[in-house]
């Protein structure tokens, strides 16, 4: 590892150590070893949420941004498998090719790629993926081969909020359980959420095993849609003078108010099972939101042609502006973080460092 790379890696570190308000490492120590939930969104976009003004409802993650560290400038790559990568491998994902820079259903990073979670299993954790995987879209390149015990959801980038399908060819059909398909009812969204449910229980269950449990929601990327209940939360409430853009804009907030319900659930399983003060939550968008676009996907969703706001940022989804790049982000431990609004600029390639540089990991030579 390089002199400026190692002091990256320390720096950060540090991050969790002050804003914990620990008095040097011996009290570091204690926070050693802690459950992990690592939450991305997709395509959420700054002005989405209630926390900074926006339109969706979402009291969970209001209180969370609240009560924790609200994360003000966390960066990310502009679409989504370039921030997986990142945030999996702790480097930049152009030192994997051009399958780590782009939306891609090729295998993303080299076979034998430490990763977080791997790192994290080396050290006794248990590890979990639900939702959307996007780093290979075939089981052997799926979670499983790089350091996950269990996996769920699906291998491709998107799916039907219905259907669970991609879009029509070799890859439409991936969803599955530990890489073995299945053919499941329900919504996406909450079939991911009750997994994770599940783990979380279980876990509590597991004579003290720590936990990590990575859940990337397919929300609130295209196709746009959600239940009724959500839709409902938003009755009286017009959003364009436009019926079609109307509809698409009451989809997406209805789909934030899902996701962030979704959000609350697992927190409160945490709550439920004794584990929150042993647990760190992390939250985050794999990129900006996109403010219209087409519905390409398997099933009957309609397109979006009134999408994400971005506001006041610049720039949306694949663009390198700050709308595509910096998210909404927090992290949350109950007595561990104390509230207040990190200006630091942090990129999600920072969290492997920081989790496992915490633990007293090293990486080796070739993860510089």
């Amino acid at each position: 590892m390089t002199r400026g790379r190692s002091m990256a890696y320390k720096g950060f570190v540090a991050f969790l150590v002050v804003a914990a308000g620990t008095a040097g490492m011996a009290r570091a120590a204690t926070l050693a070893r802690p459950n992990i939930l690592f939450i991305v969104a997709d395509d959420l976009g700054w002005g989405d949420v209630g926390s900074h003004g926006g339109f969706g409802k979402t009291p969970h993650m209001d209180r969370l941004v609240c009560e924790g560290v609200e994360l003000d400038r966390h960066y990310v790559q502009p679409v989504c498998t370039p921030t997986r990568a990142a945030l999996m491998t702790g480097r930049y994902p152009g030192r994997f090719g051009p399958q780590a820079i782009h939306p891609s259903n090729l295998r993303s990073l080299p076979p034998g790629t430490q990763t977080l979670a791997s790192a994290l299993k080396s050290l006794g954790y248990a590890t979990f993926q639900a939702g959307k995987w996007h780093l290979g879209s075939r089981p052997e390149w799926g979670p499983s081969a790089y350091g996950f015990d269990h996996s769920y959801g699906t291998l491709t980038g998107a799916a039907d909020p219905w259907t669970h399908k991609y879009r029509r060819g070799p890859y439409e059909d991936t969803w599955h359980r530990d890489g073995v398909r299945l053919d499941e009812e329900g919504n996406a969204t909450d079939l991911i959420t009750a997994e994770a449910e599940r783990w979380i229980r279980d876990a509590a269950a597991n004579d003290g095993k720590p936990w990590f449990i990575y859940v990337a929601f397919h929300a609130v990327h295209t196709p746009v849609d959600a239940p009724a209940e959500y839709k409902q939360l938003y009755d009286g409430i017009r959003f364009d003078d436009n019926p079609v853009k109307h509809d698409s804009r009451l989809r997406l907030a209805a789909m934030v108010s899902q996701l962030d319900t979704s959000i609350g659930r697992l927190v409160a399983a945490i709550d439920e099972t004794g584990q929150r003060r042993d647990t760190l939550v992390v939250f985050t968008s794999d990129n900006g939101g996109i403010e219209s676009l087409k519905n390409h996907y398997v099933g009957n969703v309609p397109d979006s042609p009134l999408n994400s706001e971005n506001d006041p940022l610049r720039g949306q989804k694949n663009t390198l502006w700050e709308g595509g790049v910096r998210v909404c982000a927090f992290a949350n431990w109950p007595g561990r973080l104390a509230p207040w609004k990190c200006g630091a600029v942090v990129h999600i390639a920072d969290w492997f460092p920081t989790f496992v540089g915490l633990m007293g990991w090293e990486p080796s030579e070739d993860h510089a």
